[in-house]
């Protein structure tokens, strides 16, 4: 079998094999290919094929029958250069090119046109993965990693022969390689030399290191003093947590439950559960004692599997010595986690973090713990965790007052410690600011409620006046970053709040549940016919309304209802849902159906991000135009919008 480029010239003693370690081309191989080469050569010499200096004198040439062969070599576009074939009769077709020269070695020179790292060369004939490169560097390369283009191609990253990139200094003179994929690999490693001064230069960091004088920044540490650094572990160590845990299983036989797991669980968070193989978020379902309750049932006869972390233990106590978390000191409790997300939730029922009611005009806002009772703050410095119990704002409902809670604006809720004293309250409106804001975004600048990122958690970008309460002084001047973001609510009128099923009007910036909403109408049947969207019943509040305090929150809608035409004649009409408006969101979330007279259900649906702020889902529909179309708003379809929003 006739020797290739590839093999004679592989990285690898057994080719793909790095392990087996660095080939080193034998002479004897590359005579012996080369020697292939000058026979191939001769024999398309011997065929009279013909050879030409440019393509364009090529082009010129097509008074030869189809499939003869010819060389461009002397092209000055490079990708030119090749081997072509004849396309077509004599004197007519075109010249394709099908193959590269044949060269065994292509050299490629750097001009200086690029930088020591980024290299710029060019060649005479096109290269390829076929031939060896040889390239003659302008100068030595600085840094690490670096890149070669050639011929103005896309830049390829040099590689040496182990797959490493170079090291600084490495690359001098002449290298050898050859192209693969997007890399550049050279035919061997880098010059001893260079790894011998690399070498070296590590045994002096590493007796820097040790003596602990390595010049750095304020980071930097020696060994003796990593050692200090272990000591002040050990200590926090003994202020650290086991937990043990308990595993549960039984079958789906009672609905949603509640399902009994034998030991305290505390929160959903110290919960973990699977029904036939999935794991439920721990958003789908609540707890209460030793039992778990479902928000939906998840299907009978399913088998369910609980694992309850049902104690903590603090290292170094004695066999008896197991400690509820509750019972932990403050400072080891903040141990846990360190600083971390806020893990409490927004309520309108005091001590419910979850309601599955309405509340509609509530005059009290409350922050209260859910996945956990910590809230990280910013201390100017750093996040601290904070332990809390929950959290209230009486709201202000006093336009003399600055930062009264209006209605038809937006406010974000924040969490700020007063001195040691820990204040829910809200910021500036949504509207204020140097840019102002709207229900939709919010304002930016001096003033406003804009929000930015600290080491994970949202925090107030600009200083702020917080109201914490309905007195004309409940208020405190916050500097920037000094108060954590927790929610957002809209106003349904002065001073109140509202979280109902067609009125999501609060919304959590962490641990966000999908809230169940519907929107029916109370009448039994409606009629119209114009062949323009409208809402139903003419009732431009038959809608939901939810309020985001973040973008990217994913709401499901879908609307229903039953129509009947007056005659046997079919009428196209149409069901869809308005996002924010009382025109359909998209084409794909209509349905056009063509009735008679007899009834007919349509089904709408919306699934997306509105966006931040307030936004609202139309019940909308469009006659056909002709005849007398009768809409039935309650029969045996759920008629109406339903679905859940995540705040």
């Amino acid at each position: 079998m006739a020797l290739t480029a590839a093999e004679v010239f592989r990285d690898n003693v057994t080719a793909g094999v790095p392990s087996s370690g660095i080939h080193e081309p034998k002479k004897s191989e590359i005579r012996t290919l080369l020697s292939d080469y000058e026979r191939t050569l001769d024999a398309a010499l011997e065929g009279a094929a013909l050879v030409f200096v440019s393509k364009a004198a090529l082009d010129a040439r097509l008074d030869h029958p189809a499939n003869t062969s010819a060389w461009v070599v002397g092209d000055a576009a490079v990708a030119n250069n090749g081997i072509y074939a004849k396309v077509g009769a004599s004197g007519t077709g075109s010249w394709l090119r099908v193959a590269d020269l044949p060269y065994s070695f292509i050299i490629a020179e750097d001009g200086g046109a690029g930088t020591p790292n980024a290299i710029v060369a060019t060649t005479d004939v096109p290269v390829s993965g076929s031939a060896l490169v040889i390239l003659n560097l302008f100068e030595t390369n600085t840094g690490s990693p670096v890149t070669v283009s050639f011929n103005g191609g896309s830049p390829l990253t040099i590689k040496t022969a182990s797959g490493a990139d170079p090291v600084a200094g490495g690359l001098t003179g002449r290298l050898l390689g050859t192209i693969s994929g997007s890399s550049f690999v050279l035919a061997s490693d880098q010059a001893s030399a260079a790894i011998q001064a690399g070498a070296e230069a590590a045994v002096d960091d590493a007796q820097a290191w040790a003596e602990g004088s390595l010049p750095g920044g304020a980071g930097t540490k020696s060994s003796r003093e990593w050692s200090e650094v272990s000591e002040d572990w050990a200590l926090i160590a003994q202020g650290a947590v086991t937990y043990n845990r308990v595993s549960v299983r039984g079958t789906i036989n009672g609905g949603v439950g509640p399902y009994d797991v034998g030991v305290p669980i505390g929160s959903p968070n110290n919960i973990d559960i699977k029904v036939g193989g999935v794991i439920f978020d721990h958003n789908l379902y609540t707890v209460a004692g030793t039992t778990f309750t479902f928000l939906a049932d998840p299907g009978g006869g399913q088998p369910w599997e609980a694992v309850v972390q049902s104690e903590v233990r603090q290292l170094g106590a004695v066999s008896d010595g197991t400690v509820g978390y509750d019972e932990l000191t403050p400072e080891v409790r903040n141990s846990l986690g360190g600083a971390s997300r806020p893990t409490g939730r927004l309520s309108l029922i005091s001590g419910v973090a979850l309601p599955t009611s309405d509340v509609v005009g509530a005059t009290t806002v409350y922050y209260t713990p859910y996945a956990g009772d910590t809230i990280s703050l910013w201390n100017g410095a750093n996040l601290s965790s904070v332990i809390f119990e929950e959290l209230s704002l009486e709201l202000d409902n006093n336009v003399g007052h600055a930062g009264y809670h209006q209605q038809g604006e937006i406010f974000d809720l924040f969490v700020v410690d007063d001195g040691g004293v820990l204040r829910l309250g809200t910021g500036p409106a949504w509207s204020a600011g140097a840019v102002a804001g709207s229900t939709t975004a919010r304002g930016s600048g001096a003033d406003s409620t804009e929000i930015e990122m600290k080491r994970g958690v949202w925090t107030n970008k600009n200083d702020i006046l917080i109201r914490y309460g309905s007195g004309l002084s409940d208020a405190l001047a916050v500097p920037a970053n000094r108060a954590t973001l927790v929610g957002t609510f809209a106003p349904p009128a002065h001073g109140q709040a509202t979280d109902s099923l067609d009125r999501r009007l609060l919304s959590n910036a962490y641990n966000a549940a999908p809230r169940p909403v519907l929107r029916r109408d109370p009448a039994s049947s409606d009629t119209y016919s114009v062949a323009s969207w409208y809402p139903v019943n003419s009732q431009p509040l038959n809608r939901v309304e939810v309020v985001h305090c973040l973008s990217g929150a994913l709401d499901e809608i879908d609307a229903t209802i039953l129509v009947q035409n007056s005659t046997s004649t079919g009428r196209n009409v149409e069901l869809s849902i308005g996002e924010t408006t009382t025109a359909p969101y998209l084409d794909a979330m209509r349905d056009r159906r063509v009735v008679i007279n007899q009834q007919t259900t349509l089904r709408a649906s919306y699934r997306g991000a509105p966006g931040l702020g307030l936004r609202y889902f139309h019940w909308i529909y469009q006659g056909a135009g002709a005849d007398t179309q009768t809409w039935y708003l309650s029969g045996v379809a759920p008629v109406g919008l339903q679905g859940a929003v995540l705040t």
